[in-house]
């Protein structure tokens, strides 16, 4: 059996040491780009990780919050000046562009989902529990707004917030299914919320209450425009409400039928519109939600979160994932910003480079689609190790240009038998000249984590 190098094996042994608290990989909840600017972080769910770009999400490094609790948003007025949204409503600031932190609110509600600043004044947080966060203060104070008085009796989360200006803002809510003791279905007609404050937050009137869709991203354009998404959790239909009159009555808007449950809505230029959601679907409209059309992620997974810079600089947050354009969503690229798949050695005015090798989903029971560009120098192989170094798989193929390629790997070795669960390491690679990668002058590699689970 072909096993990695010693050194390899030592390289691959340490990687799995460094990973062993993101067995399952890194959940990039929140994103954010600074207005007109290539500066832009992400956050991760479940672990409590920030990474900073500089180049508009092409290259990545990690920023220290010091915190035990996990984020679900970011959010930046400049390139300087942003605050994180964690769980347990914890809310972190920085004045230096991440170079350090601190801390503003220790909490209150259960989570704070979405977190916005009109200014350096005035700024909210979208909570569970039907709870608002506001500051007048630029987050010296925060105060925590109890929306139960404005809303049926049933508890609701809040997912995104709004403003226009100091006194006039929305927030959207949605509620997934739940269980009670005896084991009945809780929320299962849906709990799509649309709450409206004309005082800054302090009182909230209800405008609509949808029993059909659960609510998660919502923007206006001014006092009277704005958009609304979201979706059905039991059939993954997704859904996009406008509005010209304040939130009084909302229109569904037409859009694509592969659109999957949306979960994120960002808006640039007033009439620039992009909706991100379920296996991987992103939608675009280019004239304020008339009409919409797909745009290629290239991935099968959830996408949590959408922010622009401008009309052309854009970045999306997912599960196990992270995107990048620089041309308005006509392409978007694959970046990883740990950094620990980034290849090992380069060659000398080697132009190509492998890139976006991904595999989902991961971790992954039955299968999982791997995913990279093709080699236009002829020769690539993707191999397949177990956490000892030892060869489990192997792919061999000819391409002829960087077009995307797509391969299913079943969990099973080079004889058809079913693999233990476990971590895996998918290892590209291509050869500079040759028929194979051995037979170059060198090569290039890049290695992605794998987790199989029964």
């Amino acid at each position: 059996m072909e096993r990695l190098e010693i050194k390899e094996i030592i390289a691959l042994s340490a990687l799995v040491l460094s990973l062993i608290s993101f067995t399952f990989g890194n959940n990039y909840h929140g994103c954010a780009l600074a207005p007109n600017s290539n500066h832009g972080w992400v956050v991760t769910i479940e672990s409590t990780l920030c990474y900073h770009t500089w180049d508009g999400g092409v290259h990545w490094e990690q920023q220290n919050i010091p915190t035990t609790r996990d984020f679900f948003d970011i959010f930046f007025l400049d390139s300087l000046r942003g605050w994180t949204a964690n769980r347990l409503a914890m809310i972190w600031h920085t004045d230096d562009g991440g170079a350090s932190w601190r801390w503003q609110n220790l909490g209150g509600a259960k989570f704070a989902t979405r977190i916005f600043f009109l200014d350096y004044t005035f700024g909210w947080a979208a909570c569970g529990e039907a709870i608002v966060l506001l500051t007048t203060d630029s987050g010296t104070s925060w105060v925590q707004i109890d929306l139960h008085n404005y809303l049926p009796a049933d508890t609701v989360d809040f997912y995104d917030v709004s403003f226009v200006n100091e006194l006039k803002g929305w927030m959207v809510a949605g509620r997934y299914p739940e269980l009670d003791t005896a084991g009945n279905v809780l929320f299962k007609q849906g709990q799509g919320y649309i709450v409206h404050s004309e005082d800054g937050g302090d009182s909230w009137v209800l405008q609509r209450r949808d029993t059909y869709y659960d609510f998660f991203g919502v923007k206006f354009k001014d006092e009277l425009e704005g958009w609304v998404v979201g979706g059905n959790d039991s059939t993954m239909e997704a859904c996009v409400l406008h509005t010209t009159d304040g939130g009084q009555t909302w229109q569904a808007q037409s859009i694509p039928a592969q659109a999957k449950y949306l979960r994120a809505l960002e808006l640039i230029d007033g009439n620039k519109l992009w909706a991100v959601g379920r296996n991987g679907t992103i939608i675009y409209s280019s004239n304020g939600g008339n009409t919409w059309t797909l745009q290629t992620s290239g991935v099968d997974t959830t996408l949590f979160d959408v922010d622009f810079a401008d009309s052309l600089r854009g970045l999306i947050a997912g599960n196990d994932i992270v995107l990048y354009t620089q041309d308005g969503g006509r392409n978007w690229i694959i970046t990883d910003p740990t950094g620990l798949f980034e290849p090992k050695s380069r060659i000398s005015n080697f132009e190509f480079r492998i890139s976006n090798l991904i595999c989902y989903p991961n971790p992954f029971t039955a299968k999982t689609t791997i995913r990279f560009n093709g080699n236009p120098k002829g020769f690539s192989v993707l191999k397949i190790y177990n956490s000892a170094g030892e060869l489990v798989k192997s792919f061999s193929l000819t391409t002829k240009n960087q077009q995307p390629i797509t391969l299913i790997w079943d969990g099973r070795d080079d004889r058809g038998k079913e693999l233990a669960p476990g971590i895996y390491f998918c290892q590209l690679q291509a050869s500079r000249i040759g028929p194979s990668p051995e037979s170059g002058s060198g090569g290039y590699q890049q290695l992605r984590k794998i987790t199989l689970i029964k």
